[in-house]
């Protein structure tokens, strides 16, 4: 009930945090994939440096916008400056190396 609250609250337009935030995740709720990528960000308190969005941020998951993000069009995708990640493996190992020193170490 708690994700599918979420769900609607994203899909809405809202974010988790009102932070200033560096860094964007891409991803619905119900992806497990993205539950990685999620569990990272949680785990190591980095919500407030990266914003979980839905893919209706950038007209869906079809859209031309989205394809320029990650040609696959699937979530997870990360947008970290002018990097781009489409890959949940890639994206969490990149949040390992640049938050390597936040707490907890994986």
């Amino acid at each position: 009930l708690i994700l599918i609250n979420l769900y609607i609250h994203l899909s809405k337009g809202f974010t988790l945090s009102m932070n200033t935030h560096t860094s964007t995740l891409i991803d619905i709720p119900l992806s497990t994939y993205g539950a990685r990528c999620r569990y990272i960000i949680y785990e190591k308190k980095l919500d407030s440096k990266i914003e979980i969005v839905s893919p209706n941020e950038f007209g869906g998951l079809k859209s031309d916008e989205f394809r320029k993000i990650n040609s696959h069009l699937k979530v997870p995708a990360l947008i970290d400056g002018d990097l781009r990640f489409g890959e949940s493996d890639t994206i969490v190992r990149y949040l390992l190396e640049k938050y390597s020193s936040s707490e907890p170490s994986f």
